[in-house]
């Protein structure tokens, strides 16, 4: 086994980004099983070999390329199966207190902790120029470009090709996500829009979960929110107004999952962010 590692907390960033790596690991033929209890939130890409991720009583299967995911307190176990087998792995680790950003740049997700790598093309031409900045003698002067270049490679893991999907249940979630996005106010029946696309409702769900944080229902209330928001800066109307336009029936329901996920009302968001004339 051919084990890499270099720690990075102790440098200091000179373009600092709220993700910073504090170690990073590249290991070649990995062939052990991990178990225990995390204190960071971890990222390890798995490029070669297959094996299977264990957490919570459920197992996932490990096909290379994918990502595995470890969280703070949680003991998963994980490693190359068959037990004589190897996997190549790269890995690196933030500090548990970037759960939210994590979480809100869509990174970290409870029910979705293994997941294929979908542009692997992307994914690999990050990590040519990760691999060759570790191994500088003295990474003090990239470590900046180290802790954008691993935002980089999950944003890549998750992200679908440009112009197109890995395949045509790739292709056709991208679409349904993009119908979503043109008209989040219309109500949708997921099961009736996945066969109108030619997939099962499981199939949905299950590729839905390999692409986006949050499941269809959340994830179309959240860009119910976002769209709220941006009327309620950019526009005179009337909340309520805005409430329905956006597709909640409910202006007290809105109210409520307006303040869950921007920690403000909608009045006073208008008032924080409202444009002025320069």
């Amino acid at each position: 086994m051919d084990f890499f590692v270099k720690h990075l907390a102790p440098f200091p960033r000179h373009f600092p980004t709220d993700l910073q790596v504090l170690n990073i690991g590249d290991i070649r033929g990995k062939d052990h099983w991990v178990g225990r209890t995390f204190s960071t939130c971890n990222f390890s890409f798995i490029l070669q070999g297959h094996g299977e991720f264990e957490r919570k009583g459920k197992t996932w299967k490990v096909e290379a390329p994918c990502v595995i995911t470890q969280w703070p307190g949680e003991k998963p176990n994980y490693g190359p199966l068959p037990l004589d087998a190897t996997w190549d792995e790269i890995y690196f680790l933030y500090d548990a207190r970037t759960v939210p950003q994590l979480r809100k740049r869509g990174f970290f997700s409870d029910p979705r902790p293994v997941w294929p790598i979908t542009n692997l093309e992307g994914v690999l031409a990050t990590l040519e120029e990760l691999r060759s900045l570790i191994r500088l003698p003295d990474p003090a002067s990239v470590v900046d470009r180290i802790d954008r270049i691993c935002e980089r490679m999950i944003l890549e893991s998750l992200a679908p090709p440009p112009g197109r999907g890995d395949d045509g249940d790739t292709q056709a979630i991208v679409q349904i996500e993009a119908a979503l996005r043109a008209h989040p106010e219309k109500d949708y029946d997921f099961d009736a829009l996945a066969r109108a696309n030619g997939l099962s409702p499981s199939t949905l769900r299950r590729q839905w979960s390999a692409l986006y944080a949050l499941p269809p229902n959340q994830h179309l209330i959240k860009l119910r929110l976002a769209k709220a928001r941006r009327l309620l800066v950019e526009s005179d109307a009337r909340i309520g107004e805005i409430a329905q336009r956006v597709g909640f029936a409910d202006v007290l329901y809105f109210s409520r999952r307006f303040r869950l996920m921007t920690g403000l009302s909608a009045s006073d968001y208008r008032k924080r962010y409202r444009l002025r004339p320069l």
